[in-house]
């Protein structure tokens, strides 16, 4: 677990993108979590992610694609 006190005293993260409902999301990876890019929430699987974002910003999400 050493990595996880670098990571968490360093606070480096480590970036992927994510496409969903039309959008490009640039998602910070933490300790192997992903975080929400719009409201920091953490989950550990892409799958979860998709669906927060589908059920909880979905109205931002069709703000944006407007």
């Amino acid at each position: 677990m050493a990595g996880s006190k670098v990571q968490r005293i360093g606070d480096k993260e480590d970036y992927k993108m994510l496409v969903t409902e039309g959008s490009v999301f640039r998602v910070a990876i933490i300790d192997g979590m992903l975080k929400c890019p719009l409201c920091e929430a953490i989950f550990s699987t892409p799958r979860d992610l998709e669906y927060h974002l589908a059920a909880y910003h979905v109205y931002t999400l069709s703000r944006k694609n407007k």
